[in-house]
């Protein structure tokens, strides 16, 4: 299972493969298709090639004052959670399975939200910006800012 460090890696890896799968957290594996774990050559079998993006991890930026923080997609929620309360801040979409290891960038794909959901809004609703990469060899941004 590739594992890239950079940003940059996994631009460069997603290209290469006909389908994708990522995992960082693993506390949604229901969410992954079946065939994600198989042993065998993915690219043979048509199975997605699963992608652990636990090491694309971190705050890259956080501005209390501006209540707004950049994370890599495999940080989990939980030091999220913590770099935030000393702040007095936190995520009001209430994320489940945040003390199981839950992921940033997995709760957002998932739309998993808590019951706080229903009083403050979900997690989607509080994304200014992403970035992702694509199989066609290209890095999307959507941001309030570059």
């Amino acid at each position: 299972m590739p594992r890239p460090s950079s940003v940059a890696e996994l631009a460069s890896l997603v290209p290469a493969c006909a389908r994708v799968a990522v995992r960082a957290g693993g506390t949604k594996p229901g969410l992954l298709p079946p065939d994600a774990y198989a042993d065998t050559d993915a690219s043979r079998r048509g199975a997605p090639t699963l992608i652990d993006a636990s090491s694309l991890s971190g705050l890259v930026e956080y501005t209390p004052e501006e209540c707004t923080f950049t994370a890599l997609a495999g940080t989990p929620v939980r030091e999220i959670e913590a770099a935030l309360r000393p702040h007095g801040h936190h995520l009001p979409f209430d994320p489940p399975l945040a003390d199981a290891g839950a992921t940033i960038g997995g709760t957002v794909a998932a739309g998993i939200n808590g019951s706080c959901r229903y009083r403050f809004g979900g997690i989607r609703d509080f994304i200014i910006g992403a970035s992702s990469s694509t199989v066609a060899d290209a890095c999307c941004t959507a941001a309030a800012r570059s």
